[in-house]
């Protein structure tokens, strides 16, 4: 199941995202997966551009020895020629640990470590066996103390390093990874679901288990796992199937429905001497997942009337987490559920849910905010919740997302590292500054000084028979020395003036490493500059705009590039380059 709309449009506008790029969210589940890209339009505000559902092949399963290559060639078929693509994937939560905690406040350079010692109270942390990272939901205020709300969890580093390696090979580098919960957590913090409620819970029923998620203010507050899933459903449908009754066991389902343990009512009816045949629907499938889908709204009511008791035990565990989540927070209440998982077509469980729990019970449409929908699939009610959890991951940030890929230490090392180039700069401009007023100063000395000498020489060439040739010869000596002198002077503070003129042609995406300011020759007249540095997008353009910058320069008689590369930084690709720059005199 592919959307054709990219080849057209979806193209388009992947090719007009210039600055801001695209991210691709991608689900790998065991036959298929499910990939959405998208892009920021401006804030929080995000346009889905492409999304697919794309079947691994006949035997293929993630598995598989060919795995790899079938995932390289569905990667390239959706992000071949898209521009700085930021790829987000899932691993199971199966293993992953979630904490929500309250600490006191505190400065910030204490608070990881606060955390991370508060967690392991509570969850065991193996040595190099996880990667532990935190999220701060937000402050509140108790008892005039302030404190502070943060979301702790792990995930396994096997886990982590085997899906890195995964797309890796590929070719294509994960820029982030997560758990589903966090996927839905981003389309609550951008606002593209869930508009109007403060908090919001979402319920997976799957297989063997189910999950609920409580949100608050778009943070992920609570998670929460039940034993309960569409299996112990489909085993109450093995106990009660029934294709047509036999002809004399005289039970019709109408009647099994209505009594109260199930025994044979009055309602049983001779048919021609045949015995008795159920007035009521028949159940199509033992299986609830094909009979949601293919059964009539008689057999899917009938397949829930049956189901019930395991739905009830479904229900009190969500309100039994809702009480939980309203005595965490001081009173708040859940205001909306959101069904995910293959149950969201199970149109009497959401009405059932919705009269048990007394808040809106529905689900979540990716596609709602697009006008031309592609496939006809992609408007019914379970093709669209397969497309959700993607979905999520296409609005990833790092600032907003918790990424088990840049944990809470890289933000840290980032910030501190942005610290220290600001420092850096600030200090480098000062100095350039300082430098470029000492030269103008020195300019200016020198201009008044010409100026002097040309006075000078206009008297001296009136006076000349007063003076002598040999007089005036050894007096305009005298004065180019003190000329050159005050060139000298002037000289010394050029290095700062080119430094000052470098630093401010040197654009963003370029970091320099080193400068090397010579003089040489004895007489001033030769001097050079050599700078190292990095582009930090493997761009050649950016560096060729750069040293073109840098030509165009009045204090820079020629330049040459004597060497350029590529090399790995921080997991990510730069262009390496050696510049050196001959100066005027």
């Amino acid at each position: 199941m592919t959307n054709k709309r990219s080849t057209y449009m979806g193209k388009l506008r992947n090719h007009l995202a210039f600055g801001a790029g695209i991210n691709a969210g991608i689900v790998l589940g065991y036959t298929s997966l499910i990939i959405v890209t998208a892009r920021s339009i401006s804030g929080n505000n995000y346009e889905i551009l492409n999304w697919g559902k794309e079947f691994y092949g006949e035997g293929i399963t993630r598995n598989s020895p060919d795995f790899q290559e079938v995932l390289k060639a569905i990667l390239a078929r959706y992000l071949k020629g898209v521009p700085r693509v930021r790829i987000w994937c899932t691993i199971q939560s199966k293993g992953v640990e979630t904490r929500f905690m309250v600490l006191p406040d505190m400065p910030a350079k204490h608070l990881s470590k606060a955390v991370f010692w508060s967690f392991k109270k509570e969850v065991e942390l193996g040595h190099g066996e996880v990667v532990f990272d935190f999220d701060v939901t937000g402050t509140r205020l108790l008892q005039d103390k302030k404190e502070i709300e943060v979301l702790a969890c792990s995930a396994p580093v096997k886990d982590l390093s085997d899906i890195k390696e995964l797309f890796r090979r590929t070719g294509w580098p994960l820029t982030g990874i997560t758990v589903t919960s966090f996927a839905f957590q981003n389309l609550f913090r951008t606002g593209f679901s869930g508009e109007g409620s403060q908090n919001i819970g979402t319920l997976f029923i799957g297989t063997d288990w189910s999950r609920i998620d409580i949100f608050s203010k778009g943070s992920l507050i609570l998670s929460r796992d039940i034993k309960t899933g569409t299996r112990s459903m489909t085993e109450v449908l093995d106990e009660h199937v029934m294709a047509e009754p036999e002809p004399d066991d005289g039970i019709s389902m109408d009647s099994y429905l209505e009594s109260e343990e199930g025994q044979v009512s009055d309602q049983e009816k001779d048919t021609e001497g045949q015995g008795n045949v159920s007035k009521g629907p028949v159940i199509i499938s033992d299986n609830l997942i094909e009979g949601i889908h293919e059964g009539s709204p008689e057999q899917i009511e009938q397949m829930f009337n049956l189901v019930l008791p395991a739905v009830d035990r479904l229900i009190r565990q969500i309100e039994r987490t809702f009480e939980h989540f309203s005595m965490t927070m001081k009173g708040q209440k859940v205001e909306r559920l959101y069904f995910t998982g293959p149950l969201c077509a199970f149109v009497p469980l959401m009405t059932y849910t919705r009269g048990q729990l007394g808040i809106p019970v529905m689900t979540i449409n990716p596609f709602e905010k697009i006008e031309t929908l592609s496939p006809k699939s992609a408007r019914e009610t379970s093709a669209q919740d397969e497309f959700v959890p993607a979905t999520g991951l296409a609005l990833s940030e790092t600032e907003h997302t918790l990424n088990f890929n840049f944990t809470y230490k890289d933000k840290e090392k980032k910030h501190k590292n942005r610290l220290l180039t600001q420092v850096l700069g600030v200090a480098i401009i000062l100095v350039s500054v300082l430098g470029f007023v000492s030269h103008e100063r020195l300019l200016h000395k020198q201009n008044i000084i010409d100026g002097e000498i040309l006075v000078m020489s206009h008297e001296l060439s009136l006076r000349d028979a007063q003076y002598g040739q040999a007089g005036i010869i050894d007096f305009s000596d005298h004065i180019r020395l003190n000329k050159k002198q005050e060139r000298i002077q002037g000289q010394t503070h050029t290095g700062a003036a080119v430094l000052a003129e470098v630093s401010l042609l040197t654009p963003q995406d370029i970091k320099l490493s080193s400068f090397l300011y010579e003089e040489t020759n004895g007489d001033l007249k030769h001097r050079s500059l050599f700078i190292q540095g990095i582009v930090l997008n493997v761009n050649r353009k950016i560096l060729d705009d750069y040293s073109e910058s840098l030509r165009t320069s009045r204090l820079v008689h020629s330049l040459v590039l004597t060497h350029v590369g590529e090399k790995e930084l921080d997991g990510k690709k730069v262009i390496y380059f050696e510049s050196t720059m001959e100066l005027y005199d």
